[in-house]
Formats: C-alpha cells, sequence, structure tokens
C-alpha cells in the first residue's frame, strides 16, 4: 500500500474534462467577441453622448430661467380675486418678469377634492403608478463599418495632447516619397557645394 501522502494527492486529484464544442466555440468564435465588444463600447459612448445632451439641456433650461429672473410670488392670490377669477387653497400663482413686463398666472385645479380622490383611486387600482416607467428600449445595433462620428449624432472625438501635430514651420518642405529625377539633381547639388 502507498504512503499516507500519496493517498491524499491521489483522492484530490482534479480532472479534466475535455468539451468539443466548448473548444469549437472559443476558436471560431474571435470576430463574434470582437464585434460584441466594439458593439458594446459603441453603445456605452451613445450613452454617455445621451446623457451629456441631457445635461447641457438641463443647464441652458437653468440658464435661461435665471435670464428671464423668473420669480413666483403668493402675493398676486390677493390680486386675482379682483380680476373675477375665483381662487381656491388649492391653486398656485407665478409672477413672470420679463424685459420690463410682469405676467402673473394662477394655476387652480379643475376637480374638486371628491373627484381627484376617485381617480386617483382608479389609477391606484389598475396598477398604473407614477414612479413606474417605460422598459428600456434594446439597445441600438451600430454600423461598425461607419466612423463614429457618423454612427453617433453628437459624438465628438476627444482631443489628446499626443495627437495635436505640430504645424511645419514657413518655408520648410513637407518631406515624402522622391523620385529618381529629384534625387540626382540632389546630388548633383550636394557635388557642386562640396566643389
Amino acid at each position: 500500500s502507498a504512503p499516507s501522502r500519496y493517498r491524499n494527492r491521489a483522492m484530490g486529484k482534479k480532472t479534466i474534462v475535455f468539451d468539443a464544442n466548448a473548444r469549437k466555440e472559443f476558436i471560431t468564435g474571435f470576430h463574434k467577441r470582437k464585434t460584441e465588444r466594439r458593439q458594446r463600447s459603441r453603445q456605452k459612448i451613445a450613452e454617455r453622448v445621451r446623457q451629456e445632451r441631457i445635461e447641457s439641456r438641463r443647464q441652458k433650461r437653468e440658464w435661461l430661467r435665471q435670464q428671464n429672473s423668473v420669480t413666483t410670488s403668493h402675493a398676486s392670490i390677493e390680486n386675482a380675486g379682483t380680476t373675477g377669477i375665483e381662487i381656491s387653497e388649492q391653486s398656485e400663482s407665478s409672477t413672470y418678469e420679463f424685459r420690463g413686463m410682469v405676467a402673473t398666472t394662477i394655476v387652480a385645479p379643475l376637480l374638486q377634492e371628491d373627484e381627484t380622490s376617485l381617480v386617483e383611486a382608479r389609477s391606484q387600482s389598475s396598477g398604473t403608478n407614477k414612479g413606474d416607467g417605460a422598459p428600456r428600449p434594446k439597445p441600438k445595433k451600430f454600423n461598425l463599418q461607419q466612423p463614429l462620428a457618423t454612427a453617433i449624432p453628437g459624438y465628438r472625438p476627444p482631443k489628446h495632447s499626443s495627437a495635436k501635430r505640430k504645424k511645419a514651420a514657413k518655408g520648410t518642405r513637407k518631406r515624402g516619397p522622391i523620385g529618381k529625377k529629384e534625387k540626382a539633381k540632389n546630388r548633383a547639388a550636394a557635388r557642386q557645394k562640396t566643389s
């Protein structure tokens, strides 16, 4: 019989199982996995662009509110009674000042309190709450042959310091492939300088 230390190794030995389908999937799936990675990255970029657009719209709205100097005033509710508008406790009044003009709006509910409670009871019994949003749509499939700027509207490539090309100074010639005749002229000019 084998010593105990060898027996323990044999008992805890792990076996390797060969799965032909998994091997085939791994070997033939490189292109598929690569396109999936590219799709996921484009979806992330599209989502980031979408969030940036939403944020810029929000900032623009805030800026416009500041520019229009919108103020809310409850004092105008007292003045509204003189105009013949019926005011209840639930109504809200807002005063907007813009370019020297003043506009007052009064928002009052159309339904009475007992009708409002009936409508709320119906909406709760049907199971539709305001908090429930529509399910997110499936992620968009992008054409991977298109450049990002055309595939994703609003996409701007990042500016890297290494990507900036140095502008050539005026008077310097751009180097490129030279033909045989130009090489011969350059050699002749170099010989004349040395002689």
